[in-house]
């Protein structure tokens, strides 16, 4: 799936035996970073691909300044996301006849602190 803006964002993949099994792709509005197309090869659904790019993404998300990370997380899979740290941040809304939920995780700006 492509979308407009693609060439602004960057993406991610994990790799088994050489074949690609999971995708992601991060936008970045700053210290806000969003991700999309996010999705595992059905035939490697279940195997822990998906929480461990999910994972890997949200690490280097937080290690190069983000403070904040959001999805629009389709209902059914809200779980999924809160086993990985992510807290429903809205109200339920309707997309192409599915139901979906903004998800987050935020990290608060780490304090500078000086010994006088």
């Amino acid at each position: 799936m492509q979308l407009p803006n693609d060439a602004e964002g960057q993406h991610w993949g994990l790799t088994v035996d050489g074949q690609l099994v999971s995708v992601i792709s991060l936008f970045s509005d700053g210290p806000v970073v969003q991700f999309r197309k996010f999705a595992t090869d059905p035939a490697h659904q279940g195997q822990g691909y998906g929480s461990a790019l999910l994972r890997q993404v949200l690490q280097l998300a937080r290690q190069t300044g983000a403070r904040q990370v959001w999805c629009h997380a389709r209902q059914t899979a809200v779980g999924f996301y809160q086993k990985l740290g992510l807290a429903v941040a809205g109200e339920p809304f309707q997309r192409d006849g599915l139901a979906y939920v903004r998800m987050e995780v935020n990290w608060p700006v780490e304090a500078a602190y000086s010994i006088e």
